[in-house]
């Protein structure tokens, strides 16, 4: 199996890159590298250079740092689901701020900044759908921050997992185990385990298994 058919499909799950002809995904596909990668892989660490951009179309990854107030534990800063891309920095050639790591199997598509570059480029289609994503990505990041910045426990954490649905309602939540919901609204595990457990009790949440499905 050439490395274009076995990649295609791939980049089909990008979202990026819905709506490209198949003979224009076969083009760029030359471009991309498939990787594969167990749970709880580095990916790169704080202060990499990364000369390309990875997009997700499987499984998630984790970016985790030390809190500016010197703590020793790290903490989550964004989790990346399918669809999303990282290693942003290398558009502009800074360092990482974070390492990246995966948590549970995942499927990637890695291709390099210039290749990236030179496919926008030439498409200007292509270029302004970027740009689109990335101006949602920034508002979603600031709305994000204005639900980290509310001072109920509560009301943290149901707006962390309505914000989670709404961005990927089929996937939620991703297995998020209590001490890494605490670790990305900034509270303590017990403090989520309690939360939750009273948002069962009023109905605001469900769980699925291991999912937790907003009810509001």
């Amino acid at each position: 199996m050439s490395k274009t058919t076995s990649i295609v499909p791939t980049l089909k799950q990008v979202p990026l890159f819905n709506g490209l002809s198949e003979e224009k995904l076969e083009e760029i596909s030359k471009h991309f590298t498939l990787i594969k990668k167990e749970k709880k892989v580095v990916l790169y660490i704080e202060g990499d250079n990364p000369d390309c951009l990875t997009f997700l179309t499987c499984g998630s990854v984790k970016a985790t740092s030390y809190p500016v107030d010197g703590e020793v534990k790290r903490l989550i800063n964004v989790i990346y689901l399918p669809g999303d891309f990282f290693a942003e920095s290398s558009l502009e050639g800074k360092p990482l701020p974070f390492d990246l790591e995966t948590r549970e199997y995942s499927i990637m598509l890695r291709i390099k900044t210039a290749d990236f570059r030179q496919i926008l480029e030439s498409n200007l289609d292509l270029f302004w759908k970027f740009l689109q994503q990335q101006a949602t990505e920034k508002l979603e990041l600031n709305r994000k921050l204005g639900i980290l910045s509310q001072a109920d426990a509560k009301e943290r954490i149901i707006q962390f997992l309505v914000y989670f649905y709404k961005q990927l309602p089929t996937y939620l939540p991703i297995n998020l185990t209590h001490e890494e919901i605490g670790e990305l609204c900034g509270m303590a595990r017990e403090t989520v385990t309690r939360v939750l457990g009273a948002l069962k009790k009023t109905g605001q949440i469900k769980f699925d298994g291991r999912r937790i499905i907003p009810c509001v």
